[in-house]
């Protein structure tokens, strides 16, 4: 096989990602996202061989935007094919509609709508989402940019008020384009509901130091959410909203890994 020929090949697999993944931000694009893609082209008779240079192609894609430092992990790492074949994949069986979105908007309070474009639109993890502060430390609006920094934790045994902000899981600090729907319901949410000054300690240079974070979203009564209490409010509106009780209760999109 000549260059030229291997090259055409190269654009026909790439074809073959881009109306799943091509108007998507690369941080955006979960492990969740990849094994979906995979199940859906499975269902619609792609050969298995195919879909194996389909996936080598994106999983080198990916790896190069590691080695680049655009997103700080591969959503392919740990996808073993042999298993989604067999269909032991870690894919979700239920995949949302637009009704079922839409019904979930319908059941959640409005002062956490933004909660669900982080989750949805900016692939933000939970944790990542409730941690976010008012300001440039992590909502530029002017450059159009989310800064991961910093996550909300829990651990009263730890420190005093048991709240505390660290860097995010993994390591996967970063920049965020802020996508134009995402920065509207976040102005949105600012001018109804203004930040909350909550004291804790910050731990995300190394060194503990306490101070006053204008959180984005806290509880009705203006207390940071606990892993527990967020956890108890999504299961209510999920089931609500008619959503399977198998889905993850811990994030905001419905998502079992968010970014990951």
């Amino acid at each position: 096989m000549g260059v030229g020929d291997s090259a055409a090949h190269r654009v026909e697999r790439a074809g073959h990602l881009v109306p799943e993944f091509g108007n998507r931000l690369v941080r955006s694009i979960t492990q969740t996202d990849v094994l979906l893609w995979l199940a859906q082209r499975l269902g619609a008779g792609v050969p298995q061989s195919s879909l194996r240079l389909y996936f080598e192609l994106f999983d080198a894609i990916m790896g190069a935007a590691v080695t680049d430092k655009v997103i700080p992990d591969n959503p392919c790492d740990g996808i073993k094919l042999s298993q989604v074949f067999r269909g032991l994949s870690r894919a979700p069986k239920w995949v949302p509609e637009e009704s079922d979105v839409l019904r979930l908007f319908d059941a959640v309070p409005d002062r956490y709508h933004g909660l669900l474009w982080l989750g949805a639109g900016a692939g933000l993890r939970i944790s990542e989402a409730l941690g976010l502060e008012h300001g440039p430390r992590c909502l530029d609006a002017d450059h159009e940019e989310l800064h991961i920094v910093q996550q909300l934790r829990y651990a009263p045994q730890e420190y005093q008020g048991g709240f505390y902000l660290s860097t995010p899981k993994g390591g996967s600090a970063g920049t965020v384009d802020l996508d134009p729907m995402v920065a509207s319901a976040l102005r949105r949410h600012l001018q109804e509901y203004p930040p909350t000054e909550v004291e804790m300690i910050d731990v995300t240079s190394g060194n503990p130091v306490r101070r006053r974070a204008p959180l984005l979203f806290t509880t009705t009564h203006k207390n940071p959410f606990t892993d527990r209490t967020w956890s108890a409010e999504w299961v209510k509106w999920r089931e609500k909203a008619g959503w399977p009780k198998s889905m993850a209760a811990s994030t905001p999109c419905g998502t079992s890994s968010p970014r990951r």
